[in-house]
């Protein structure tokens, strides 16, 4: 028995069989991407924007993150909303010492005014409900839409 085993392991290397390479020589690995947030700690923030728009991010416009406004006092509306959904910690009002920018969405939820103003130079939504702020190719598709309107109505005038 153990004669036909040697024999049939011989039999086979000599049709060219036998062991193969090792998987690691077979295969070639894809390669690893590190995830957004470490790219913009070693890439600096425009690299970190790029990244952002490639998946599918737009930042908000400038104009929309400057207009949200300034909140002095806890919401009246009887909810909880008592810390920063980003950063977790507390949205304190009654520190008057050291006070802490608030800033409210369009939405009514509220953010300390660093961790929003970060956020929405990522994403051009609420991080609670998605709601959606204009971005800068909102603004430029509506500068572009008035010019348009101004050739038309130049090319329109009659005397």
């Amino acid at each position: 028995m153990e004669e036909d085993i040697v024999w049939e392991i011989g039999e086979i290397e000599a049709q060219g069989g036998g062991e193969s390479p090792p998987l690691f020589d077979q295969a070639t690995p894809p390669p690893l991407y590190p995830p957004a947030s470490v790219s913009s700690l070693t890439r600096g923030d425009a690299a970190a924007a790029s990244i952002s728009n490639k998946r599918g991010r737009v930042a908000a416009s400038s104009k929309a993150i400057q207009g949200l406004r300034e909140v002095t006092a806890p919401p009246t509306d009887g909810s909880d909303d008592d810390c920063c959904a980003i950063c977790l910690q507390d949205l304190d009002y009654s520190d008057k010492a050291h006070p802490v920018p608030v800033r409210a969405m369009p939405c009514s939820h509220t953010f300390h005014e660093h961790c929003i103003f970060e956020w929405l130079r990522r994403n051009a939504v609420c991080p609670l409900c998605r709601h959606q702020l204009p971005t800068e190719d909102d603004h430029e598709q509506e500068q572009e839409q008035g010019r348009r309107r101004r050739r038309r109505r130049i090319r329109n005038f009659r005397i």
